[in-house]
């Protein structure tokens, strides 16, 4: 229809809307005989009088009345528009519900079997249902439009807020991708995968709850189907948003997994916290590659005061192997609790605060936020789709090797389902035997100590760059006398005989392999572990990054020794030995585990009260170089011993001090700590 010209053309398109009432419409008119206004004064009056919203007004006058009609449903106001199509607020006629009206764009839909595929995934995520999720309510068609009718939530999504408001607090961005996490674990759970995770995905609502769009659409897209095709994202085309997706996305979107969902959220996590994407690029497909070969992006060097754990944990989200990340979103929501604001009285646990006002951010590139681009074929990855044919029929003795492999792997499959099942992860883990482990994100750090540290070993260098690109839980505190006599019947440590009541005392005078003795044990008695992840002994990489937790001076706790752990030590610090005299003694005896302050990853006692037993053969010195996962030398008559003890000088305590002791060696300052994780 044609724009209104006059006040009778104005007052006859009102009428056709059928949005005013009776007296309404009757009240309009009376008021138009006596005052004569034209059209633009009747649209005024109109917004004056609040029968109409803003949009209803200017869209009747514009001539298109009747598009604010849509089905069921009456559009109020218009939200936002995308690639996608264009969201609106709007009304159920006869419901009178809210809703959230996405108006699907007719170029999207342009192929039947995509319209089949979109209404089948639609009816998939009404299925879902969860604080963290938006409701989709119905799909349907009118007039040639394809609408979906989702839950309205009074908020704004976080792309907006960044814009508005500049890069949020650490507890608010952390906040909202762990309600973020929940929610995608929802649908992971339910066999989906969302494909397009970016803050404009997420929206946050005033009451600080935050809630995940576009569930179900993320598969669609313009590409022409044939007859035959089932699929709706065609061969060489990239879906989902360049400045946030993962690197396999790029490469066979049909087949990525939740672990896709993790990358992004990790992406848009560093977006939320910097203001920034974390690859800039000219383009779509110079982003995408180096989403595929730039390294993960690095929180600390556009935040150099952000905790060094979660740079460590925003890492872990985006790393390129998918197998190298959170395995799925709840392991996100329980690593990045530590970070969230305390739950305000009597409300929901962790819910957030809107963001404050902070400094100018720099926005999201414009060009770079639609739902479908293509790589050039000079740039896509090369797909092998040849299956090479062999002739002939299977022998006899073929046929039965297939069987007994089958039997063996479908018995394997059936005891690892019934006897070791998988737990939700958590960033603590308390096992059947009580012992408390902390998780520990993948990260980097410089192993060994520079030649400048007061109390330096001869063998701790030279100091190195040291990835270790997995999770694994480490022992909160050493093993207990307690805990090793109930799984191994008794405790070889002297405190038992010379302290009263020695179960929560660290176990001591423990050989290396009656130490390994006791991880193979507890990978037997826990049945409650993780899938795949078995008990074991650290390596030194690994108990010197849970040590340092992200600090790089000679002891976690700065340039002078942790607490020392005893009996007689002073909590107001006035028995700290010098931090100036290396042969400084600390207590004559280890006290009862879990009395020092925690480190920055929750570890306990490390270093001090007891040294302990590392998985790696010891060696004089280290590789030089970057090295990956570290093991230690391949052979060797000597274990490795680090963190000090209750009878060490103090610069035997420090963070890159080590020792190296015959397995078969029993001293009453040496216990050690468990680490459980995946077994290669």
């Amino acid at each position: 229809m044609a724009p209104v010209t006059s006040t009778t053309d104005f007052l006859n398109a009102l009428a056709a809307t059928g949005f005013l009432t009776d007296t309404q419409l009757a009240a309009l008119k009376g008021w138009a005989q006596i005052q004569r206004p034209d059209a633009n004064t009747i649209a005024i009056e109109l917004n004056k009088r609040g029968w109409l919203t803003g949009y209803q007004i200017k869209e009747i006058y514009r001539g298109r009345g009747p598009g604010l009609s849509i089905g069921p449903y009456r559009v109020a106001d218009l939200l936002g528009e995308g690639a996608m199509g264009r969201v609106f607020r709007a009304t159920h006629m006869r419901l009178g519900r809210e809703v959230a009206l996405k108006v699907i764009r007719r170029d999207k839909l342009a192929n039947p079997l995509t319209v089949r595929r979109f209404q089948q995934e639609i009816r998939a995520v009404a299925q879902l249902s969860h604080p963290n999720v938006v409701m989709a309510f119905d799909a349907d068609e009118a007039n040639g439009d394809h609408f979906l009718a989702m839950e309205f939530v009074d908020g704004t999504d976080l792309t907006k807020l960044v814009r508005e408001r500049g890069p949020m607090p650490i507890p608010v961005a952390c906040d909202y991708i762990r309600q973020a996490a929940l929610g995608l674990h929802h649908a992971y759970e339910r066999g989906m995968v969302h494909r397009d995770v970016k803050p404009s995905n997420i929206i946050a609502a005033k009451t600080g709850q935050v809630k995940v769009l576009d569930l179900g659409l993320a598969m669609l897209n313009t590409a022409t189907a044939s007859e035959s095709s089932t699929r709706v994202t065609q061969e060489g085309f990239v879906l989902g948003t360049p400045d946030f997706l993962a690197p396999e996305q790029a490469q066979n979107p049909q087949q990525v997994d939740t672990r896709a969902d993790v990358y992004a959220l990790g992406t848009t996590l560093f977006y939320l916290l910097t203001g920034q994407t974390p690859y800039e690029g000219g383009n779509s497909t110079e982003k995408l590659l180096k989403h595929i070969t730039d390294p993960p992006p690095q929180l600390l060097a556009r935040m150099p005061t952000a905790p060094p754990q979660l740079d460590a944990i925003i890492q872990w989200m985006t790393a390129k192997d998918p197998r190298h990340r959170p395995q799925t979103p709840v392991e996100v929501a329980h690593a990045l609790l530590p970070f969230c604001p305390p739950p305000p009285p009597g409300t929901h646990p962790h819910q957030a605060l809107p963001p404050a006002p902070v400094a100018p951010v720099f926005a999201l590139d414009p060009k770079g936020s639609s739902h479908l681009f293509m790589l050039p074929a000079s740039e896509a990855p090369a797909r092998i789709r040849e299956r090479s044919r062999k002739s002939g029929s299977l022998t006899g003795w073929l046929v039965g090797l297939v069987a007994l492999v089958t039997f063996g792997v479908g018995g394997y499959v059936v005891y690892r389902l019934a006897f070791l099942a998988d737990p939700p992860p958590t960033a603590e883990y308390t096992n059947p035997l009580g012992m408390k482990l902390v998780l520990v994100p993948p990260g980097k750090f410089l192993m060994g100590s520079p030649d400048s540290e007061r109390g330096r070993g001869f063998d701790e260098g030279p100091v190195g760059e040291v990835t270790l690109e997995n999770a694994y839980y480490i022992g909160a505190t050493e093993v207990t006398n307690g805990q090793f006599q109930q799984l191994m019947g008794k405790s070889p440590a002297r405190t038992a005989v010379r302290i009263r009541g020695a179960t929560d005392y660290p176990v001591e005078t423990v050989t290396w392999a009656e130490a390994v003795e006791f991880c193979k044990k507890l990978t037997e008695r826990d049945r409650t572990k993780r899938r795949g992840w078995a008990y074991r002994l650290p390596t030194e990489a690994e108990w010197e990054y849970a040590c340092r937790a992200g600090t790089t001076t000679a002891y976690p706790s700065g340039d002078q020794l942790l607490p020392a752990q005893g009996e007689t030590f002073d909590p107001l610090g006035k028995d700290d030995p010098p931090p100036d005299d290396p042969n400084a003694k600390s207590p004559g005896q280890p006290s009862k585990v879990g009395q020092a302050k925690a480190n920055a990853f929750n570890l306990l006692d490390c270093p001090g009260n007891v040294a302990e037993w590392c998985s790696d053969f010891y060696a004089r010195s280290y590789p030089a170089g970057p090295r990956v996962n570290p093991t230690g030398p391949a052979t060797g008559d000597v274990r490795a011993v680090r963190g000090g003890a209750f009878d060490s000088p103090a610069a035997r305590c420090r963070s890159a001090a080590r020792a190296g002791h015959p397995p078969d060696t029993r001293e009453p300052s040496i216990g050690f700590r468990v680490v459980l994780a995946p077994v290669p």
